[in-house]
């Protein structure tokens, strides 16, 4: 009975995970779940470079890509949201009237 709970519990989680996935745009939950990955990802770098197992040049340099992806991806998402905030981004995935283009034309 337990193990059905858990699957049913399993299959929820991944059913949603699916859902949101395929959403437009990026939610809170994804943002969390990816600064876990990308921090977890940190922590095996840097504990495998403290154990002394790898402590080559790649592992810096990898540990450096790691820490800049988390940075900028970080990053990209607060001046996003920032823009939102002032209305100069539309995060909602649809057209407003606002950012309606205007048809050019064919000038040649």
């Amino acid at each position: 009975m337990i193990g059905f709970l858990v699957d049913k519990v399993t299959m929820g989680l991944l059913a949603d995970a699916i859902k949101s996935a395929l959403e437009p745009g990026t939610g809170d939950k994804f943002v969390l779940v990816l600064n876990g990955v990308l921090g977890t990802l940190i922590l095996v770098i840097s504990a495998t470079i403290w154990s002394g197992l790898e402590d080559s040049i790649h592992m810096f340099v990898f540990l450096f890509l790691a820490v800049g992806l988390t940075l900028s991806i970080n990053w990209f998402i607060m001046e996003a949201r920032a823009l939102h905030a002032e209305g100069k981004l539309n995060l909602d995935g649809g057209s407003s009237k606002n950012d309606a283009r205007k048809e050019t034309k064919k000038t040649d």
